[in-house]
């Protein structure tokens, strides 16, 4: 029953979206029941007083489905599936909007380590309104031009951790929360910036390319000159 949440202040009903929420879909998970697709937005649907939550498994899981590996897809979906873990899209910046071809976060290869380094070099950079990069999400699905041996390959996805076990951000990480909007206020959209913040190279979800240990981009022949990274989106 979702009547009362129209008397609650914002904080109550962010709260109350996260309570419900986890609660039918825990359930499950600890029961040892196999969701599917269809049963994971049946339980959406239940809880659904407005919320981040569903863009976890809408946005977060979707994108891992789609652009990960089946390595990667196996490593992250079960943990996501059950809610061991919790994650936003971080696509969206201040100075653009949703046009991915103007992104100017960058995340450049470092072969001595074998990372990538996630930098917002500018404010209009900031990932800005990623639904449940506010407050709840531990993960995100950062999007980032792709530096290689100082050659730009332009927008690609990594996994990056947020926030750390206590829930407060990462070393490098700064976030925020972007307050009242006019509508859809139990959803804590938010703010990130990334300052040289490293995520190891296998986080590159990499379906349709991969580089390297030695720092050497290779394309899938199957998808090269496609235009599979907008997939995600286009499905949502």
């Amino acid at each position: 029953d979702n009547a009362g949440i129209y008397y609650m202040t914002r904080e109550e009903r962010v709260k109350r979206h996260i309570e419900v929420f986890v609660g039918i879909h825990k359930k499950f998970a600890d029961d040892g029941y196999r969701t599917e697709p269809n049963d994971i937005m049946m339980m959406t649907n239940a809880s659904r007083n407005q919320g981040a939550f569903g863009l976890h498994f809408g946005a977060f899981a979707s994108t891992i489905m789609s652009q990960g590996t089946s390595e990667q897809v196996m490593e992250w979906l079960p943990r996501a599936y059950t809610m061991q873990i919790t994650g936003a899209l971080a696509q969206t910046e201040m100075g653009h909007g949703s046009n991915v071809r103007a992104l100017q976060t960058t995340a450049e290869y470092d072969p001595a380590t074998q990372e990538f380094v996630i930098n917002t070099p500018t404010l209009p950079a900031a990932k800005f309104w990623p639904g449940g990069l506010g407050k709840t999400a531990v993960f995100a699905i950062v999007y980032a031009n792709l530096i290689v041996a100082g050659k730009d390959y332009g927008y690609h996805s990594l996994i990056v951790q947020l926030r750390d076990e206590n829930h407060r951000p990462m070393p490098g990480v700064e976030l925020y929360e972007a307050g009242p909007k006019i509508g859809d206020n139990s959803t804590e959209t938010g703010v990130a910036r990334f300052h040289n913040v490293r995520v190891p190279r296998d986080w590159l979800l990499s379906k349709n390319q991969h580089v390297t240990p030695e720092g050497v981009y290779v394309k899938n022949a199957k998808t090269a000159g496609s235009k599979v990274q907008y997939a995600t989106m286009l499905s949502i």
